[in-house]
């Protein structure tokens, strides 16, 4: 009898510990690999090596954001637009989160590596100086290389190019003023979804050119829903990734505008 006890215990705290170290958002594992831009995007660039990791399937959501900032008692959540205001941009609790700097994006990411028991990735306490701890298995952004690997569905489904055999219309809400619920939309084949809709997204990548102010900090984001910039004005899905991948779009990464939310990531070796 004693010895069952025992045995309950045992398995209830290998639960528990299991639960707590399961990760966020239903993570994603994506195994690494390389991949050569010169038959993805028909491009000259080299061939990108990524290793494995982890990426949330879903955007963070308003309501997965909002638990953030009451349990951290970080800040108040408002809008800095006098056309948009949070219900509007995000009308349900599961909408992307917008309004969302790359600051408080990092932020959000310690969290999350603490509330699951992870190290933390970055040191914020001396902003906009970020020091980033590239070994620790905790929460981040995900790189621009690592987004894209996930787009196009790894190392098998780069092969085919799925992305150019689809309608728009199931993958994209190419409304940048308004969201709707994460998961609505078709994912890609390794079931991420709004990968290319409902919202732009930060990545993890600094961008350093000569045209942007040098006393600024900017970082790479990716996906659809830049004012004025509309995925049928390529002539083909692949002619937008392409121009995303090359150009380079950046924001400031202070900024809190209503088309940029985010997905998270993780080490997976």
């Amino acid at each position: 009898m004693l010895k069952r006890y025992l045995l309950c215990i045992l398995l209830i705290t290998i639960s528990f510990v299991s639960c707590k170290n399961r990760g966020f958002n239903d993570d994603v594992f994506i195994e690494g690999g390389e991949y050569d831009f010169s038959k993805v995007l028909d491009t000259n660039l080299e061939t990108v090596s990524v290793k494995s990791f982890y990426i949330s399937r879903y955007k963070v959501t308003r309501k997965e954001y909002e638990n953030f900032l009451k349990e951290n008692s970080y800040k108040e959540y408002s809008s800095n637009s006098s056309e948009y205001s949070l219900d509007v941009t995000m009308p349900k609790s599961n909408c992307p989160a917008m309004f969302v700097s790359f600051y408080d994006a990092c932020e959000f990411c310690n969290y999350l590596s603490s509330k699951h028991n992870f190290q933390k990735v970055y040191d914020l306490s001396n902003l906009p100086e970020i020091k980033t701890d590239n070994n620790a298995n905790g929460y981040r952004l995900p790189s621009k290389n690592e987004w894209f690997y996930a787009f196009f569905g790894g190392k098998e489904s780069l092969k085919n190019k799925w992305w150019e055999n689809i309608s728009y219309s199931d993958y994209i809400y190419d409304c940048f003023a308004k969201h709707i619920s994460v998961g609505t939309l078709k994912p890609n084949p390794l079931k991420l979804y709004d990968m290319l809709g409902n919202g732009l997204e930060w990545t993890g990548t600094e961008i350093h050119r000569d045209n942007l102010n040098d006393d600024l900090k900017y970082a790479f984001v990716v996906g659809t829903g830049i004012p004025g910039n509309k995925i049928q004005d390529y002539d083909s899905l692949t002619d937008f990734l392409k121009y995303f991948y090359m150009e380079e779009p950046v924001a400031k990464m202070e900024d809190e505008l209503f088309y940029i939310g985010f997905r998270v990531a993780r080490n997976a070796e």
